[in-house]
Formats: structure tokens, sequence, C-alpha cells
């Protein structure tokens, strides 16, 4: 099997600042090794369940924090950006059997988790078929338009509360609970322990229910991006398709989530 990795930070244990998701800032250190360890735990665990062909993305700000030498030899580890649709998940293609998210986070303005955000911290949010989007809805939809299922979430407990709508048989691990501008931490060795426990779990669910682990498109994406300043939800009213919504919304409307992910990319 082969399964690729998708990694975050706003979601890993322990995390309620933004200076501790900057490589600039001295708070980072201690969590770009906590983001390590779990998605390291990830690996190893997939290792153990008999899978060596792992992609880990390091998807985070510049995508550089995951720390190389500490995780599994039989990794691969994907860095940098590339310029594509869903910079997020480069290098997912058809060959891979599951996706697994590490580190992920609640949808913008969400109580959740005092870092939620939604691809940029310079919009308010963005919908899709009236429902707040998250990083991991927009991801799992590119993974589905892949045929790659998501098997695995680990991040914030509003996240994983999500997560279980789109489909209850993915396995969530929550390693913190928000409180508007706070949160509360579960230790991390808990959090590490349950990441291994349940990555064996998904392995195994996809071995036995691969065709459940089924995330739905919907047919007609309309696409709403709600901008902090007007002037920029008029700009982005003249991508292809695009409208506006009212003074500081604009939308977009297809039947083909690439291009919805090219509306979103060009327009934020």
């Amino acid at each position: 099997m082969k399964i690729y990795i998708s990694a975050d930070i706003e979601g890993v244990c322990g995390i309620c600042n933004w200076d501790e998701t900057n490589l600039h800032k001295p708070d980072y250190s201690y969590f770009q090794k906590e983001l390590t360890s779990e998605v390291a735990t990830c690996c190893k665990a997939l290792i153990d369940s008999g899978i060596t062909d792992i992609y880990v993305r390091d998807a985070h700000d510049e995508a550089r924090n995951i720390i190389p030498n500490l995780l599994p030899k039989e990794v691969k580890l994907i860095r940098g950006w590339e310029g594509s649709v869903c910079d997020m998940m480069a290098g997912l293609d058809e060959s891979f059997d599951g996706v697994i998210f590490i580190g992920y986070h609640s949808e913008s303005r969400s109580l959740e988790n005092p870092l939620s955000h939604t691809m940029s911290t310079c919009i308010n949010h963005i919908k899709i078929n009236n429902k707040k989007a998250s990083e991991f809805l927009l991801n799992a939809y590119f993974a589905k338009t892949k045929n790659v299922p998501v098997i695995l979430v680990s991040g914030d407990e509003g996240l994983t509360k999500k997560v279980k709508e789109e489909n209850g048989l993915i396995e969530t691990v929550a390693t913190f609970k928000g409180m508007y501008g706070a949160t509360i931490s579960r230790h991390p060795d808990a959090v590490l322990d349950e990441i291994g426990e349940k990555t064996k779990k998904a392995i195994h669910t996809l071995q036995t229910k691969k065709t459940e682990l089924n995330i739905i498109i919907p047919r007609i994406i309309e696409t709403e991006i709600h901008y902090r300043h007007p002037k920029d939800a008029y700009r982005a009213s003249f991508y292809p398709n695009a409208y506006v919504i009212n003074d500081d919304k604009t939308g977009h409307k297809t039947n083909n989530f690439i291009d919805t992910l090219k509306f979103i990319m060009f327009t934020i």
C-alpha cells in the first residue's frame, strides 16, 4: 500500500498562539518538534502495519517545518511550495491508497481553535454550498477527485467532530479543545499513543471497508468567499464565472471541483 500524509501545525497538541506557528519566532521550536513527533509516530505505525511506501507533505506556512532526520528512513518528505491549485496535497495522485491529515485545524472564525482559518488569515471565510469550509474539507474533496479516501485526521476537537459528520469511518484524534482564544490540551504522550493506535485502526478499515470511506463532492459546487475589504471582493468578481454576492462577498459556481480550487487559488 501507498499512503500520503499532509501535515499542518495549528492542530498539533498544545498549540495556542500564532508565534508558535512561525519558524522565525522563538516559541516555534517546541511545536516544530511536536509536529515532527506526531507525523513520525503516524509513520512508524504505518511501518508496523507493513506499509513502507509513505509520502509526507509538509503543508504549513513556508513548508519547511518537519525535521527530516527524525522521520523513519522509509519516508519521502515533500517540502516547499509547488504552485499547484491544491498545494497542501502536492504530489497526490491515483497511485495512493489512502490519505492522512496530521495537525489540521477548524475552519476560519471557529471558537474551536484560536488559530482557526481557511487557506488564508486575510479573509473571513470560505463557504461551499453555504457550509463553512475547512482546509480538511477542501483537501479531502481534492483527494476524492483522485479517488483516494481520507482514513485518519488529527487536530482540534472541533475539527474532529466535523470530520465524523463527513464520514464516521474516518479515524480521528483530538489533540485539544478550543475555548475561543484559549485551549485545553491533552498530554503530548497521550496524543502520540492515540495517533499510533488510530493509524493502525485506519489501515485496517482501509483494507476491509475502502469503498465505505467515501466523501461526496456536491454535484454543483457554489463557493462563497467573504473578504475583509469590499475592493477585494470586487476584484475577485472578474475571475471567470465569478460574481459579486454583496459588498464584501464573491461567489463562483461550477460542477468541477478543480475549477473551485482554481477560483480560490487566484482570488485570495
